[in-house]
């Protein structure tokens, strides 16, 4: 009875477990062909929509283009870093800005620069910020900044100023060492009466009309600082100068001040020693980039930081036409004068030499221009949003503004914005038109 019981048992398991089994492998040989041509129906579905849609771009294409390209391409850019490019659309990994669809429309071979004109979208170029300015004549004016150091002081002549009579000091200027005097500035007053007692005996001998002695009081008069028209405004008036006025007679910086009022002066002491200008001349370096605006003559501003107020005005005196090859620069000599006794030899000095002004010059800003190791372009807008990169040959630049050569003519639209996306764009076209050739 056990041994009958324990087989009757195990058929049970043997016997439910095989009825799955058979059951997936029918599911499977009945399902597996029908997957299959689910699949191969998909695929052909989706063959079919992208033949339609190649189909409809080269509709396109001929519509915009007048004939269809052996390869039309869908590019997606960033409007911010023109480098990033795509096939499908996407964010920008530096800035995170959406990609934008850039349409090429291939034209002529595009000029000198060998690159086709392309045409991009109104609302990628509002996307993109691109700015266009007009290619203009008119005058460009140049700044070299450079600095330089003192090379030479020259000073001219001190002049001691004494008053010429004897007499007591009245009056004084005050003045510090190293302040400035200008030529007739009043300086001191002198009571001289040695003076008064001269002007009174001539005129006495004036009212008794003394032929014999007049002319040695006249030279009297002479003598303390009378000029003819002074001795006859005398005659005239018949009043005294009591006070003798010193006056400066240059211009320059206070050296040395003798006396205080109330002390005695003698014809020959000096009261004030005034020095004259300092000439002062300064080595600049110039540098190659501004040898075509560096002249003779030209005006110069001298900044010397050292020196409180040290803000002088000076010209070019000479232009060195050696070059140094290890700075690739020109040793310009400017000079100008001062009062200043603090200016020293060597003390450097930031210089601002302003160039004479070129009339009639064909000129572009200077953001326009791209510059590569071999050669300059400016990306040329010639109108319903066709762009096209233009080789020029610059001259001098001043400021933001890039002299034209050759290249381009007064009036067109260059790019100034956003020419970068539209150069690479255009260089993208070449490289389609190369592959199209081969």
């Amino acid at each position: 009875m056990s041994t009958r019981r324990y087989r009757r048992r195990s058929r049970i398991p043997l016997t439910q477990g095989r009825k799955p089994m058979n059951i997936s492998r029918r599911l499977l040989w009945i399902l597996g062909p029908l997957l299959g041509m689910v699949a191969g129906i998909t695929a052909t579905l989706l063959y079919l929509g992208d033949e339609a849609e190649l189909g409809r771009l080269s509709l396109e294409a001929v519509s915009d283009a007048g004939h269809v390209p052996s390869h039309q391409h869908r590019t997606y850019v960033c409007p911010m870093h023109p480098e990033i490019t795509s096939d499908t659309l996407g964010n920008c990994p530096i800035c995170g800005m959406d990609l934008v669809p850039a349409k090429h429309h291939e034209e002529d071979a595009g000029g000198d620069s060998g690159r086709p004109a392309v045409r991009i979208d109104p609302e990628v170029v509002n996307n993109m910020g691109v700015r266009t300015a007009k290619v203009r004549r008119g005058k460009l004016s140049r700044r070299i900044d450079t600095m330089g150091m003192i090379s030479k002081i020259i000073s001219t002549r001190n002049v001691e100023v004494s008053p010429g009579i004897p007499g007591r000091l009245e009056w004084i200027l005050e003045k510090d060492q190293g302040d400035i005097i200008r030529k007739g500035e009043l300086l001191y007053t002198v009571l001289s009466p040695e003076r008064i007692r001269a002007q009174e005996e001539y005129l006495e001998s004036w009212d008794a009309q003394d032929n014999e002695l007049l002319p040695q009081l006249w030279k009297a008069l002479n003598a303390f600082h009378f000029s003819g028209p002074d001795i006859k405004r005398l005659e005239e008036t018949r009043e005294i100068e009591r006070i003798y006025k010193v006056v400066s007679p240059q211009t320059g910086a206070l050296i040395q001040r003798l006396g205080r009022p109330g002390d005695r002066v003698i014809a020959g002491s000096p009261v004030y020693t005034i020095g004259g200008y300092y000439k002062v001349d300064v080595n600049a370096e110039v540098f190659e980039q501004n040898w075509a605006w560096l002249k003779f003559r030209q005006r110069a501003v001298i900044s010397i930081p050292s020196v409180p107020n040290g803000v002088f005005e000076g010209f070019v005196e000479r232009v060195n036409e050696a070059i140094n090859f290890k700075t690739r620069s020109l040793t310009a000599r400017l000079t100008f004068r001062t009062l200043n006794p603090m200016v020293k030899e060597g003390m450097v000095a930031d210089i601002s030499i302003y160039a004479r002004p070129r009339e009639g010059v064909l000129y572009v800003p200077r953001d326009a221009v791209i510059r590569t190791a071999d050669e300059e372009r400016v990306v040329v807008a010639m109108g319903d949003g066709r762009f096209r990169p233009v080789i020029v040959k610059t001259g001098v630049e001043s400021g933001d503004k890039v002299e034209i050569l050759e290249g381009l003519e007064e009036g067109q639209s260059v790019v100034v914005s956003g020419q970068f996306l539209i150069d690479s764009e255009s260089s993208l076209s070449a490289s389609f038109r190369r592959l199209d050739s081969e």
